[in-house]
């Protein structure tokens, strides 16, 4: 359906949108764009029922999975294709129209899902913390816009990463009006006394009960264990792994030039993984859980989607 070349480009492409902009708002971008490419397809019904087939497809076959994005290009297939079984005869217009309406309820229902995380996450920060942040996750930053409402003051010390990802938390915690300092990741031993307690975004949970994260965040996450710290990551149930944990993904750049005499291969991860029992506690939509209450919802969860895989013929 797909040539590997072309899988491969996508699957870079999502990978680097999502690490940059965070998965949620990737995933919700991801739809709105479908939607848009709705409005100007000029095709008939059979052959928009087959874009949406290939379009599934690509997201299944893109590596590193995004499970939110296939949950929801999943449930529009599903709810579109029974529409049109149901609705033989009519027309490429109402047929556009309700594909679109179903997209537009399946983006609600996720974002409901975001919603009662945060609703949720009311205890987590208190007066005078100092927070530290080191990825630029989206639930994360509606959790401080939450407190900022409530008038609770708080600060952040973001640790330094890579310019793009650094540049898109400033510019959230200067347009907030939020105070922050910021200090190299690799130098974090310098401020442990100033920080009291750490939240980081999540990609997935995986099968391995590991938390898949930015690159960079498991050794962080391991200091502040170390160190006492509390590590607090939102993450809802509809962004859970329902497959198998493989390998790191290692994606290698063949020259990584510092001078016009000294070039080498370079290595670089696109995600980090580390285990959910250093996390002190999770942000869900269903509450606030510790790593062992969270670790069994994702075991029974696991469970629960076995049809699910076997009717999106998901491999494991």
């Amino acid at each position: 359906m797909f040539s590997k070349k072309l899988l491969s480009s996508a699957s870079t492409l999502f990978r680097e949108s999502e690490q940059i902009v965070g998965t949620r708002d990737f995933c919700f971008s991801a739809i709105k764009s479908l939607s848009s490419a709705i409005t100007t397809f000029s095709g008939s019904k059979e052959e928009l029922r087959e874009e949406l087939k290939n379009m599934v497809y690509l997201v299944k076959n893109t590596s590193p999975r995004i499970s939110l994005l296939m949950f929801m290009f999943f449930k529009i297939k599903e709810l579109f294709f029974q529409y049109l079984d149901e609705n033989p005869n009519v027309s490429i217009r109402e047929a556009k129209q309700k594909l679109k309406f179903i997209i537009e309820e399946v983006r609600v229902r996720r974002l409901q899902s975001f919603q009662k995380l945060i609703k949720c996450s009311d205890s987590v920060i208190e007066g005078g913390d100092v927070i530290l942040l080191h990825d630029a996750s989206h639930s994360v930053f509606d959790i401080l816009c939450e407190a900022q409402k409530k008038n609770i003051y708080f600060s952040i010390l973001l640790a330094e990463r890579e310019k793009k990802k650094n540049i898109l938390i400033l510019r959230f915690l200067i347009d907030n009006n939020i105070d922050f300092q910021v200090v190299p990741e690799y130098l974090l031993s310098h401020v442990k006394s100033n920080i009291t307690k750490a939240i980081f975004g999540a990609v997935t949970i995986n099968s391995l009960h590991e938390v898949v994260s930015d690159a960079g965040t498991g050794s962080i996450v391991a200091q502040m264990r170390e160190w006492n710290i509390p590590v607090y990551v939102p993450i809802t149930n509809d962004k859970f792994s329902l497959w198998k944990a493989k390998e790191h993904h290692t994606y290698k750049t063949t020259k990584h030039k510092i001078s016009d005499n000294l070039e080498y291969d370079k290595l670089s991860f696109s995600h980090d993984r580390y285990k959910t029992d250093l996390v002190t506690c999770f942000i869900t939509n269903k509450g606030l859980l510790s790593a062992k209450e969270l670790n069994d919802m994702y075991d029974q969860y696991y469970k629960d989607c076995n049809y699910w895989r076997r009717k999106n013929e998901i491999d494991l």
